[in-house]
């Protein structure tokens, strides 16, 4: 029977490691801290490469939640395993893990989260023979036959993480900037989490990858998550390695560097620059930092598209809106979020000797998201609320394709939709209107060529 050896990253006390590591020879257990802290700081200063299998030691965390916290964070990229004394003990912690993961979208945490005993060696045995198959050779000291599942005839499933390449259409080509260099960098925003800004981020990306591809002149798109504390990219595109602060902590940020930390997902024609896993990370990439690395990738990548967060008084909104040439405002339907994005234009478009951020009307515009004609809201209260930006995009609801898409990593799947694909088909069209595009989906509307720069210069 043909097996590929597993290697597992395990965080805790040494003598617990050794006896994972002596389980079987069909793995290896490396042992990467002693804490959790420890552990996220391999990982994310490039010392140690994710591998997509995790142990943890019932007491690697530093703080009672942090277990369960890091066990949630890592349960979609792979399989994760907590020893514990016992294997209730483990049971108890793996539970709240699991209900905090549940939340994520694409997890299955029952599939991947699991507890091991130390007490029961047997017991241990069989759950790791029954998560990596009987090929593994966990089953050798059982003293009776088990009924495990198959024995996997590659690695265990999951999703680990691909190492960084840099690919994409034409990526890593330099080009021009500056007035006239067709290059053009967009922010996209919102004032209320929930809205689908990332969903728009994403498949406004894809749109303009796979259009251009089909009309002959394939651009390159790069989309940058700016919402350090809760990053959304990694998730929709199911990669979630290397991100910002891989590149942060070496030792420059130049062309080669910033393209090898980029992700790419083929289906969209994309590449990204994922945002740090944990929130305590933000602070380390700061606005200096990223605006460098954005000067990079607007020579790199035709278009540029940023995922901003949705708080008012986030710094990296100053460097999103200084860079961009435009910038999309999503908003859905509901009173709430029509009524955030009044406040936010306001403040935006008020001058900045009247407390104001200064920001061009011309440079913003609206983008209605999961519109539906039944919703009590009209465009014309829409409109009012957007003083005086222009209604530039308006994507029609379908939440079951959404949710789909979102919670399989099939974030192209929109791009095919009957009524989706064609509406972000028109947006794509607005924004990048020197670009010949094609419609990538049946019954949209063939793109029209023009030579202005940007979607509000009309």
């Amino acid at each position: 029977m043909s097996v590929t050896p597993i290697t597992a990253l395990y965080a805790g006390d040494a003598a617990t490691a050794d006896w994972l590591d002596s389980l079987s020879e069909h793995w290896t257990v490396t042992h990467v801290a002693d804490t959790i802290t420890g552990f996220w700081d391999a990982i994310e200063n490039n010392s140690m490469p994710f591998t997509g299998v995790t142990l943890f030691s019932e007491n690697s965390g530093t703080a009672p939640d942090d277990l369960e916290a890091t066990l949630a964070s890592l349960a979609s990229t792979g399989v994760v395993v907590v020893v514990a004394g016992d294997e209730m003990d483990a049971m108890n912690k793996v539970a709240r893990a699991r209900e905090v993961a549940a939340t994520l979208d694409g997890c299955d945490p029952g599939a991947v989260v699991h507890a091991v005993g130390m007490r029961e060696t047997d017991i241990a045995m069989k759950t790791l023979t029954a998560v990596f198959g009987e090929g593994y050779g966990f089953a050798a000291a059982y003293p009776a036959p088990l009924t495990a599942p198959t024995a996997p005839t590659s690695a265990p499933q999951g999703r680990p993480v691909a190492p960084a390449r840099p690919v994409g259409v034409n990526s890593g080509v330099a080009k021009p900037t500056g007035a006239g260099s067709g290059q053009i960098t967009i922010a996209c925003m919102s004032s209320k989490g929930g809205c689908g800004k990332s969903t728009v981020a994403l498949s406004l990306a894809g749109t303009i990858a796979r259009a251009s591809a089909a009309a002959g002149d394939p651009k390159s798109v790069v989309v940058v998550d700016l919402d350090t504390r809760d990053g959304q990219v990694g998730l929709f595109l199911g990669q979630y390695k290397p991100t910002a602060l891989n590149l942060r902590v070496e030792p420059q940020w130049d062309q080669e560097t910033v393209l090898r930390t980029l992700v790419h997902d083929e289906s969209l024609g994309i590449d990204a620059l994922l945002a740090p896993m944990r929130p305590r990370n933000a602070d380390d990439v700061g606005p200096d930092f990223y605006s460098s690395v954005i000067d990079v990738l607007q020579t790199t990548h035709d278009v540029v598209i940023f995922d901003c967060s949705v708080a008012y008084m986030d710094p990296l909104l100053n460097v999103a809106f200084a860079k961009a040439d435009e910038i999309l405002f999503v908003t859905s339907l509901a009173n709430t979020s029509v009524q955030g994005m009044a406040r936010a234009l306001k403040e935006m478009f008020t001058p900045q000797d009247k407390g104001g951020l200064g920001i061009a009307p011309h440079k913003v515009g609206v983008v209605a998201n999961a519109v539906t004609n039944d919703a009590g809201l009209g465009k014309d209260q829409l409109l009012r609320a957007a003083s005086g930006a222009p209604l530039v995009g308006a994507i029609p609801m379908d939440s079951t394709a959404v949710l789909q898409a979102t919670n399989t990593t099939r974030m192209a799947d929109l791009l095919k939709h009957e009524h989706i694909g064609p509406a972000f088909h028109k947006l794509a069209e607005k924004c990048v209107p020197g670009f010949e595009l094609k419609p990538v989906t049946a019954g949209a509307v063939t793109a029209k060529e023009s030579t202005k720069k940007g979607i509000f210069k009309r």
